[in-house]
């Protein structure tokens, strides 16, 4: 007697849908690596450049602020002089795009060594609601290294002014319609790049 083939309708699959997720999003996290280190080591050579190395872009100097971190501290855009960084703006009650772009900040966090000296800036735009009790509440959701990653919050006009002003992300009127780019900020803050927080493309 035969024996019965197989049923091939019932075997166990994986889900396809998550796994392309998380290869998107280490997609994302390796070509903002890659544009860091490359960032870094320009500025290590061009210092001793004799000129023949091209500028790169500079999308303008990120005004001068004073927030309030998740630690109750006061955060200044001095407090930030001589390190790279990278930043974005979200909110904690986001239910779009805010989590998948924390994610790729944490898996940034995770890529990128302490010696790059790279640090993250996620500024709230929904500062009424986003204490800094909420923001460290968020923080530790998504392993935020206390020493690395900022939380800041603020007057709800001064954010506005610099997502719109500073960053050219969002809008003015209506701040939670906030911008999914990721900016890296020079040693000297100046704004050098943009990416699109689910699209590896330059901006």
């Amino acid at each position: 007697m035969d024996e019965a083939a197989p049923n091939t309708d019932q075997q166990p699959t994986l889900p396809i849908r998550p796994i392309l997720w998380t290869i998107g999003l280490l997609l994302v996290a390796f070509i903002l690596t890659s544009a860091i280190i490359a960032f870094s080591h320009f500025r290590e050579t061009s210092q001793g450049n004799s000129g023949n190395t091209a500028p790169m872009a500079d999308f303008g100097a990120v005004p001068d602020f004073t927030l309030t971190e998740r630690s109750e501290a006061s955060v200044s855009l001095n407090d930030l002089k001589g390190k790279i960084w990278i930043a974005d703006f979200i909110f904690t009650y986001c239910a779009g795009p805010c989590p998948k772009m924390s994610l790729q900040m944490a898996e940034l966090q995770k890529t990128l060594p302490l010696a790059a000296n790279v640090h993250f800036v996620s500024f709230t735009v929904d500062p009424e609601r986003d204490s800094p009790a909420r923001l460290r509440a968020y923080a530790d959701a998504y392993d935020a290294d206390r020493e690395r990653w900022l939380f800041l919050t603020g007057p709800k006009d001064t954010i506005a002014a610099l997502a719109t002003d500073g960053f050219h992300a969002g809008s003015k009127d209506d701040p939670i319609l906030h911008s999914t780019l990721f900016a890296i900020v020079d040693k000297k803050g100046h704004i050098r790049n943009y990416y699109h927080s689910d699209d590896p493309d330059l901006i």
